[in-house]
């Protein structure tokens, strides 16, 4: 306590002690600090208490320096005549007159405030600390009030044992230092069992939980499964965690695999084989497992963490076990018995495995005893070379590939040997035809010339082949074959035949194909029309046509086809058509015409060349053109502008032909004065004039002035003479026009 409040307290109770001796001193004057419960005349008072004190000083300012409030003042009055107590000024302890003691002085009333006011405090400071700094708070506060001293010293009775009983519930809280204890579980444990969590400490506690990381209201038992924390933490904040995990659920089998690991893994075994066993589990057990094969004597398994072949690590178990039949109880045909035990979690969570638990997949499963040799359900042949679509035959030719199936009741250790032709082949496990329980076994052999077969049905042997226990099998021939659509295939190597050849005929025509194993033809159109298939061995073209195109094919029933065979129907010669310049006209072109220029179009089927033919008759090929299978024409344009005689001639595959020859000419036809004229050739005035006309390829027609023009007969030299002309001149300005075959014109002005 700081100096200021022991002198003011040193203060109060000197002035208390003189104020008692001077009521003492003087029974019958006038107090002016009236008791509780007194009247003035000493009447019959019960004790009430009257409040003379000054306004208490609040907790913080009783440990502010600064404070200049007084401690409070309580003052009591005389005892009175009555029943009840009363307190004698001089703070004795006097005797009412009815002989009752009386009660305390005015200074142990005023410990008993102090006191109570502190404790009140420190109740609240208590009630609402919040951490450990609030606690230590509250225990300097404690320290600094000297409280436990103060109520220590009060005196005996009712109101000191209240305070007392009071402070020793705050010294309980603030004076804690041992953490709650936890039973019913332990640290770290893992369980299978429901958990109750007992918790006992001194003072009241806060429990708070989480499972998996989430809060949970905390209730007990705790049954669910999952990662605990429990925490309890008392009004003190001493604090006890426990962690812990319930785990009901015995350890989650991955993967348990059984198989036959005699060098290779099979579902079948026997006798001094060895028994492989493998299981993974994502959680480590407590134990090691203990597995047992029928009636034998379990052994122990070999464990590790392992990551092999996965993107995670397991927990892998394993054992190899030597079969013995005889030891182990095991019946042929029937699963061998297979059980794991003593797989223990850290709760004690138990798994058992059994056959039940086996994955099964493509080369582990369960497996089975086997003393008997293989057997064979099933044996056919077919020639499949035509298997992508699905179609078998039973004739194969020369070049085919014939399968050879043998379907077994059991998976085989030694592939079959399959003889055909003197070779041998083997057959192999083919997984995906697996049907019905039965293994399919296939030997794809392709037929060749060495093999020196014979027309007819393929004989073969099947031999060699034994199950994972070592028993082989019994030889298999073509005459043993069980499947009713797959009996034999029949050997034929010769093909078809058709009565004519490739090329170009120009009458209507019957196909006919002969072959003992005749199937059917197919005709394919090359005018648009759809390919034709034909069971029957007769094939009739069409009567006529321009390049019908037909490519006809025959099958046997062993897949053989015909030479390969393209008829052509061609009656018709290349069509002739095309435009000229004749003078300002455009005309059809024409064998022997004349034209400023002019375009040839050729249109055939087959249209096989175009050429020029020479004056020497020499050809020189302008377009040649490749087989044409399609509906459409074939086509030659050309346009032809010098000057000169042109023979072209069109040729199809038919040697069908078609001839043009034309001319092209351009050149000024030239107009002459014959020399016999009148009058001045200079200046081209006359009185008498006769013309001599000429052109490379030939006059035709002359015209006076706007006159009509007069015919000529076609030659290179014309005349038209004045006689012929001079009823047709003016005075004056004249022309003559002068026009050649191919419509060039020259005019003369005179």
């Amino acid at each position: 306590m700081d100096k200021k409040k022991i002198a003011l307290i040193v203060v109060v109770l000197f002035l208390l002690i003189g104020l008692g001796s001077f009521v003492f001193a003087n029974p019958d004057q006038d107090n002016d600090l009236e008791g509780p419960g007194v009247s003035e005349d000493g009447g019959s008072g019960d004790g009430e208490v009257i409040d003379g004190t000054e306004p208490t000083a609040t907790p913080e300012e009783e440990n502010d320096d600064s404070a200049t409030e007084t401690d409070p003042i309580t003052t009591y009055g005389n005892g009175g005549n009555g029943t009840g107590t009363g307190a004698g000024n001089g703070g004795t302890t006097g005797a009412g007159n009815d002989g009752t003691t009386g009660g305390v002085g005015n200074t142990d009333m005023s410990q008993y405030n102090d006191a109570r006011r502190i404790i009140e405090e420190l109740e609240n400071r208590v009630n609402s600390m919040k951490n450990k700094d609030d606690s230590n708070n509250a225990v300097d506060y404690r320290t600094e009030t000297d409280i436990i001293e103060m109520v220590n010293n009060l005196p005996e009775g009712t109101e000191k044992d209240e305070l007392m009983n009071r402070l020793d519930a705050i010294n309980k809280v603030l004076d804690d230092t041992t953490v709650p204890a936890i039973t019913g579980i332990n640290n770290n444990d893992v369980t299978k069992e429901n958990v109750t969590i007992n918790v006992t400490d001194d003072n009241d506690v806060t429990i708070t939980a989480t499972l998996d990381g989430e809060e949970i209201e905390f209730t007990t038992p705790l049954t669910e499964e999952g990662n605990y924390v429990v925490t309890v933490t008392d009004k003190n904040f001493n604090t006890t965690t426990v962690e812990f995990t319930i785990d009901k659920t015995p350890i989650a089998l991955d993967w348990l695999y059984v198989l036959n690991n005699s060098g290779t893994d099979y579902k079948v075994i026997g006798d001094g084989q060895k028994l492989y066993v493998e299981l993974v589990f994502s959680e480590e057990f407590t134990s090691i497992p203990m597995i047992q094969i029928g009636n034998a004597e379990a052994v122990e398994m070999s464990c590790h963490w392992t990551n092999w072949q996965t993107e995670k690590q397991y927990f892998k178990c394993d054992a190899t076990i030597t079969i013995d039949g005889s030891t182990m109880g095991l019946e042929n045909g029937k699963e061998v018995p297979v059980k794991i035990t003593n797989v223990l979690d850290a709760a004690g969570n138990e798994t058992v495995l059994t056959n039940e638990n086996i994955t099964e997949t493509e080369k582990y499963g369960h497996v089975i005893y086997d003393k008997q040799a293989p057997e064979y359900e099933q044996l056919g042949i077919v020639d499949h070379v035509e298997w992508q679509d699905e179609v078998a035959r039973a004739y194969a030719k020369l070049g085919d590939e014939v399968r050879i199936m043998i379907y077994f009741k059991e998976l085989l250790a030694v592939n079959p040997t399959v003889k055909l032709g003197g070779k041998e082949f083997t057959a192999t496990h083919r997984p995906d035809s697996d049907q019905n329980g039965l293994y399919a076994y296939y030997a794809d052999i392709v037929l060749t010339k060495d093999m020196n077969l014979a027309e007819g049905i393929i004989p073969f042997e099947v031999y060699g082949y034994a199950d994972e226990a070592g028993n082989v099998g019994v030889k298999l021939t073509q005459d043993m074959t069980t499947s009713k659509e797959y009996p034999y295939v029949i050997y034929d190597s010769v093909a078809p035949g058709l009565n004519f050849n490739n090329g170009f005929i120009t009458d209507a025509f019957t196909v006919v194909a002969t072959d003992d194993n005749f199937d059917y033809m197919t005709v394919q159109y090359y005018d648009g029309r759809e390919m034709k298939t034909i069971t029957e061995n007769t094939f009739t073209l069409d009567a006529e046509g321009d390049n019908i195109h037909y490519n006809i094919k025959a099958y046997d029933k062993a897949g053989n086809v015909s030479a390969y065979a393209d008829i052509y129907l061609d009656t018709q010669a290349p069509v002739l058509s095309g435009t000229g310049i004749n003078g300002e006209n455009e005309v059809e072109v024409k064998d022997g015409g004349y034209y400023k220029n002019a375009t040839i179009h050729f249109e055939d089927g087959s249209l096989k060349k175009v050429v020029l033919v020479n004056e020497d008759s020499t050809e020189e090929v302008l377009e040649e053109y490749e087989n044409n299978y399609t509906t459409s024409k074939m086509v030659f344009d050309r346009t032809f502008t010098e000057d000169g005689t042109y023979t072209i001639k069109a040729i199809d595959r038919k040697e069908n032909e078609t001839v043009v020859t034309f001319t092209i000419d351009n050149a000024v036809p030239k107009i002459t004065v014959k020399e016999d004229y009148v009058g001045n050739l200079d200046k081209n005035v006359f009185s008498n004039l006769s013309f001599k006309l000429y052109d490379n390829t030939g006059v035709s027609a002359y015209k006076i002035n706007d006159g009509e023009y007069k015919e000529l007969k076609v030659n290179n030299w014309s005349d038209a003479n004045f006689q012929n002309i001079k009823n047709a001149l003016v005075y004056g300005k004249n022309t003559i026009t002068l026009r050649d075959l191919a419509g060039n014109e020259a005019v003369y002005e005179f």
